[in-house]
């Protein structure tokens, strides 16, 4: 055959007379959503990595509401609402003042006894403030809604020359603060713990 001829009909066999043809606009649309779905990856990425760091600056904002609160209690002379050591007195008066029901345990067989208990304002809500008494010195304990921030064993703290304890329990979030030996506060909390398994409240 002649050459051109020979040539020609190489490229119809190697070229299929229905080569697929993908439309402009689903190609488009097939880029546009990956371009999509990476975007939506990312911002989700961005939305956990900005939590995950803002967690650290949420609790120490906490820590300093605590301290202040716990100072204004005790220069105001406004340690409590409700002053009483009986639990049967101080847990039902917090009723219809909060959406949740702190657990309230008087300690005075171990040196903490209950002074009673108020309402507080932490991050941005109504909380409950039991207060207790060692010797001179006064624990704040301020019981909120579980952030789920904070672990099970309590983390101590120094704040501004207070020691504090925080932690959760059955949904709770508590902030302990004191002017007292860390190592004092640790003893409180251990018996506050004890009381609480003991009294089921």
């Amino acid at each position: 055959c002649a050459l051109p001829i020979c040539l020609a009909g190489i490229g119809a066999e190697a070229v299929p007379a229905t080569a697929p043809v993908v439309p402009l606009a689903t190609a488009r649309r097939s880029r546009n959503l990956g371009i999509g779905s990476l975007a939506g990856s990312l911002a989700m990425l961005a939305a956990s990595l900005m939590l995950y760091l803002s967690l650290p600056g949420m609790q120490s904002q906490i820590a300093d509401e605590v301290v202040a609160s716990h100072v204004r209690s005790l220069m105001a002379g406004h340690l409590t609402d409700v002053a009483s050591s009986d639990h049967h007195t101080v847990k039902p008066w917090f009723d219809g003042k909060l959406d949740l029901a702190p657990p309230v345990v008087d300690l005075a067989k171990d040196g903490f006894p209950l002074q009673g208990g108020r309402l507080d304002y932490i991050d941005h809500r109504p909380v409950a403030a039991l207060a207790y008494r060692h010797g001179k010195h006064v624990i704040n304990l301020f019981i909120l809604p579980a952030s789920g921030d904070l672990p099970s064993e309590a983390e101590a703290e120094t704040v501004r020359g207070y020691n504090l304890l925080r932690w959760s329990l059955r949904g709770l979030d508590y902030w302990a603060v004191t002017d007292m030996d860390a190592r004092e506060l640790a003893d409180w909390e251990r018996d506050w713990r004890q009381a609480i398994a003991t009294a089921g409240n």
